[in-house]
């Protein structure tokens, strides 16, 4: 059960760096920047207090986000 649960939250988890991708690129839309935040858990409450999403996944602390100096380009990833 604990290997079907965690293969499910693994699913749960790449499902969500996708629509944190969009939330990420509609953000930059309105800012000419990505959001300056120095980690994952970080940049999901940024997106959710402007309200670029709606739910933030249960475990934010699993997603990796960097940003670079210009807030141009960034890296969205699982640890």
């Amino acid at each position: 059960a604990d290997d079907v649960l965690a293969g499910a939250q693994k699913s749960a988890n790449v499902a969500n760096v996708h629509q944190l991708s969009i939330a990420i690129e509609l953000y930059y839309l309105d800012h000419s920047t990505y959001p300056k935040a120095s980690s994952g858990s970080e940049m999901i409450k940024i997106l959710a207090s402007e309200k670029y999403i709606k739910n933030q996944p249960s475990d934010p602390s699993v997603f990796v986000y960097k940003i670079d100096e210009g807030g141009q380009n960034y890296n969205l990833s699982l640890k």
